[in-house]
């Protein structure tokens, strides 16, 4: 969470760009590196050679002085001012082609770690500008534990207005003693084993909150230079509280959706053997009606009155129309079950039943239905029946 040049003072800020970049920084400068002996002795090679040739020239000189002053000749003077002459002007031409030798291959030098550089110093800006800018929290530590890299989501999940003021610090210094000391038993196991850790799920405290806690995934891995030496550890920390909580409250509705279904289920089971009792108990008096207005109408028919007979036929087809719905009854206990088959329903005919059956109703309250032309529709026979009875019978009572 340190900010660098060109990030501003929330960017991200490397206190030792060689440190934080040296695993790259290796790799790209080690050609340079192996390059420079080879051009720096160039001058060197070259001064040797021009070396040699003035050393050569004034022996030279010195032995035709010799031969000279030795035969007494007057060309002694002559030889000796001519052969330094000479001497002088072979070793300048050769030290200057030296000397714009070696400044050529300086100048070649220098120019390639200068481009070397600043395609690092490229490099290094864009790495501080996608880190600084990830969602998530990445930092950096050596193996002490001390913060080397934090980006700003990093510093503000502490309270830090920059990432400048992690430097140097450790996790002791914002997190409970308990909690660092495990943060710092990890990386230290991280280091010893060189098994990373990956999508740790954490309920860490929320920091500036006392008594809030907050879900993480932490995944930490090793931090090594070109030569596989371990400089520390890099961690990523990622904000996983709001999923966590949604699967959470999904599972939880999973769960009462469960117990709902085993609940229906119950009820259902209850219904079925409720219905089954109901219409085994009740039957079996509809029947006795049933038999019984039969065998009064046999024997009695010539000793009843048109008036009794017209109401005993109606007795009889109300318990049919009654035995008709128990058994209708048990079957609609079972649609939640397995759906029933939609049919033909001449409502027509279900209203002239319903009026029937509501007929004592409709005398009492003074009433009157007036059925109209009605369709034949796809329908279930019992819930149509009990739409229809409902409707009137609520007409009649309001």
């Amino acid at each position: 969470m340190n900010s660098g040049s060109n990030m501003g003072t929330q960017g991200l800020q490397l206190p030792n760009k060689a440190l934080l970049l040296e695993g790259f920084l290796d790799g790209q400068t080690e050609a340079i590196r192996r390059s420079g002996p080879a051009i720096a002795c160039v001058f060197p090679a070259k001064f040797l050679v021009v070396s040699l040739v003035v050393t050569a020239v004034s022996l030279f000189c010195m032995w035709l002085m010799h031969f000279e002053r030795a035969a007494g000749t007057t060309r002694f003077w002559v030889v000796a001012a001519s052969g330094l002459g000479i001497t002088s002007l072979v070793s300048w031409i050769v030290s200057a082609r030296a000397l714009l030798l070696y400044q050529r291959a300086e100048g070649e030098r220098t120019g390639a770690l200068l481009r070397e550089r600043e395609s690092l110093l490229q490099e290094h800006d864009l790495l501080c500008t996608i880190v600084d800018h990830l969602p998530d929290q990445i930092y950096a530590k050596d193996r002490l534990g001390r913060f080397i890299l934090n980006n700003a989501v990093h510093a503000k999940s502490l309270g830090l207005e920059s990432s400048r003021d992690m430097a140097g610090k450790t996790d002791f210094d914002f997190f409970p003693e308990h909690l660092a000391t495990q943060f710092f038993a990890d990386e230290q196991a991280l280091i010893a084993s060189n098994l990373p850790i990956l999508n740790q799920a954490q309920f860490i405290p929320q920091y500036g909150k006392p008594g809030v806690n907050y879900w993480v995934s932490a995944s930490k891995v090793l931090w090594r230079n070109s030569r596989g030496e371990i400089l520390g550890t890099v961690g990523i920390t990622r904000d996983i509280h709001a999923s966590r909580m949604a699967a959470e409250a999904l599972r939880r509705s999973e769960e009462k959706l469960r117990e709902s279904t085993l609940q229906l289920e119950r009820s259902n089971r209850e219904l079925q053997d409720f219905a089954y009792v109901a219409s085994h108990d009740l039957q079996e008096p509809l029947r006795k009606i049933v038999v019984f207005g039969e065998r009064l109408k046999e024997k009695c028919s010539g000793a009843l009155s048109s008036e009794a007979g017209d109401y005993l036929e109606r007795m009889e087809r109300a318990a049919r129309r009654m035995q008709t719905l128990i058994n209708d009854l048990l079957s609609f206990s079972r649609v939640t079950i397995k759906a029933q088959a939609l049919t033909a329903v001449d409502v027509a005919k279900t209203a002239r039943e319903v009026v029937g059956d509501l007929e004592a109703r409709i005398e009492t309250v003074h009433g009157r239905v007036e059925l109209g032309p009605l369709p034949v529709l796809q329908a279930e026979p019992l819930q149509m029946r009990q739409l229809l009875q409902n409707l009137i019978g609520n007409a009649l009572k309001f």
